[in-house]
């Protein structure tokens, strides 16, 4: 992590014929795990696809953050994209401590961070993910900050152009790929900035979420040491976030979940426990017996 004083001028270059695409996608920053007794917050990566068969080709995820809170750890950074489609997420660029007040663009810019993180379709010949308007709110990646105090809110801001281009001209990029070595850049059709206050309902006691086994070869059990709120819901989506299964699990501190007319693969697991309390996701292997 580098510390800069002085304004600079990120820039990008694909590697394959670039052109301008007429479909769009939607980004959004959200909170996955922050809680008011947690000394850090997951932030969630999500795109919506505004057209059908949308097939992902490389992106560029940049957003600022008030780095006088939040402090990044890059390590952290997790790709939810299909392994064998796509590189592992790498953190081009991650800055903190810039003063920009003389700016003024964003309410926290006395101490601007920025973040570049970028995933890389791996194949220009056969393609990568399809994404379609009904799967919703995709997550792509993630990455955690620590937290200096949980008594404000964590922010986040898009860089996009006509609200962060007064601080560089690098903006949140997604490129869809169309034929065997030809992609087309993506406009950003809306983005929701991160603005979140912890949970405080993990104040009194804290939710401990097991799922297993991993693999597995025809089911799952998630467990709890305390009781599911009523609820609470187990969701199973496919590496492409496309929604598989919804089980209510709510009254209940355990369920099994049958796996018997999925496919062998790799899947995400997605426990809530209820609509505004934890969230948690774990990648499961599925190998039919």
């Amino acid at each position: 992590m580098r510390k800069l004083t002085t304004i600079f001028l990120l820039t990008f270059q694909l590697l394959a014929t670039i052109a301008i695409s007429q479909n769009g996608v939607a980004f959004r920053l959200i909170e996955n795990d922050y809680s008011i007794d947690s000394d850090k917050v997951t932030v969630d990566i999500q795109i919506k696809a505004t057209e059908d068969n949308f097939v992902l080709a490389d992106q560029y995820y940049r957003f600022y953050y008030d780095s006088k809170n939040m402090t990044i750890d890059e390590f952290s950074a997790e790709s939810f994209l299909p392994g064998e489609l796509y590189y592992d997420v790498e953190v081009i660029e991650s800055i903190e401590g810039f003063n920009a007040s003389e700016i003024g663009a964003l309410d926290y810019d006395a101490n601007l961070g920025f973040v570049n993180l970028f995933i890389e379709l791996s194949d220009l010949v056969t393609g990568g993910a399809v994404i379609n308007t009904r799967d919703g709110w995709v997550t792509v990646a993630s990455v955690d900050f620590a937290i200096e105090n949980t008594e404000i809110p964590v922010v986040a801001t898009w860089a996009r152009e006509n609200k962060t281009n007064q601080y560089a001209s690098a903006y949140s990029l997604i490129s869809e790929w169309v034929q065997p070595q030809l992609v087309e850049t993506v406009s950003g059709e809306g983005f929701e900035d991160l603005f979140a206050t912890p949970n405080k309902s993990n104040v009194a006691e804290v939710i401990d979420i097991q799922v297993g086994p991993n693999p597995t070869a025809d089911f799952i059990k998630i467990s709890s040491n305390l009781q599911f709120d009523s609820e609470a819901t187990v969701t199973l989506r496919n590496l492409n976030g496309v929604k598989m299964l919804t089980q209510v699990v709510g009254g209940q501190n355990q369920a099994i979940v049958s796996l018997n007319d999925f496919t062998s693969g790799t899947y995400l697991v997605e426990v809530q426990n209820g609509n505004n309390a934890e969230k948690q996701i774990e990648k499961i292997i599925f190998t039919r017996s």
